[in-house]
């Protein structure tokens, strides 16, 4: 769970890092601010400044997809790295059993 939380904290963080960045020379810093607050403000700008602004935010998400998938991948291999055959249990006593 802590895994999750933290890999799904990060790849947001990519997300808006790539949208701010790319924005910043388009939107004023308030204008900005408002947008990353309620995406649904798009709808103010003139259609050329909505389809910048939804290019960025397509790409800022085709960039968070991939850092999802190397959390994946990751995950993954630490999964294959703590297999084993014949699996650990607790016994009622809270020694580790195996069979």
């Amino acid at each position: 769970m802590l895994g999750g939380a933290v890999g799904l904290a990060v790849v947001n963080s990519v997300w808006l890092n790539y949208v701010r960045s790319h924005l910043a020379s388009v939107l004023s810093g308030a204008e900005l601010a408002l947008l990353l607050k309620d995406i649904s403000t798009i709808s103010r700008y003139p259609i050329a400044m909505q389809s910048v602004i939804r290019s960025v935010c397509g790409d800022g998400y085709n960039l968070q997809m991939r850092a999802a998938l190397g959390f994946t991948a990751a995950q993954f291999l630490i999964v294959l790295a703590l297999w084993r055959k014949q699996p650990l249990r607790l016994g009622i006593d809270g020694t580790l059993v195996s069979d």
